[in-house]
Formats: C-alpha cells, structure tokens, sequence
C-alpha cells in the first residue's frame, strides 16, 4: 500500500470538501434535507459529509455537484488549502509521536470552526 505525501491531511481534504459542499448547497437556498433526499442519503449524512466526519465516494461527490449545478471539480479543495500545516516544519528533534500528537490537535481545531 503507497502511503500519503507528509505534508497532505485527510482530515482536512474531507473537511474542505464539506466546506464547499455547504457553500454551494446554501447558494442553490437548497437544504440538508433536500439535498440528501435528491442523492438518496439522509439528512444526517449530509451534516456529516459538510463536517468532514463521513468520507464519500467519487461518484457520490459527482453526483451531488450535478444536483446543486456546479462542476464536480468546484467541490475539491486546491491542495494548498489541506496541506498539514506543521509536519516538516516542527523542529527535527520532535519526536514521531509527539509530532501525530500535535498534528491531529490542529487539525480537530480546524475541523471544529
């Protein structure tokens, strides 16, 4: 199994993701519950997915831009926008662990604005 660039963050890309899912679903005055009972997924599943909390497939994601009409491409955050932001620039002593520790605190601050 290939492993991840260091410096790209998940947690962030789904976060994004959501983000602009959101903003776009509000543009369209469409809501949660609309959107999901168009795409076949619950309300719920909708807060979720705009939280980051629920991971969503290519399709899904496609065919949820297809029904707030915007290109499935305005959904995807640009890579700098999910980069981790510490990774390679914490000191070189850092340790592993103390390095994931303060990666996944950032990122839980960024998720919970």
């Amino acid at each position: 199994m290939k492993s991840r660039p260091p410096h790209l963050s998940p947690d962030r890309l789904y976060a994004e993701t959501g983000r602009l899912i959101r903003e776009a679903r509000k543009k369209k005055g469409m809501t949660q519950g609309r959107l999901g009972a168009s795409i076949g997924l619950s309300r719920t599943s909708i807060t979720n997915i705009e939280k980051g909390r629920q991971k969503l497939l290519i399709d899904t994601l496609w065919v949820i831009a297809r029904v707030l009409g915007v290109p499935g491409h305005e959904l995807l955050p640009r890579e700098d926008s999910i980069r981790a932001p510490f990774g390679h620039q914490l000191p070189k002593d850092v340790s592993p662990r103390a390095r994931r520790l303060i990666e996944e605190l950032y990122q839980k601050a960024i998720i919970s604005r």
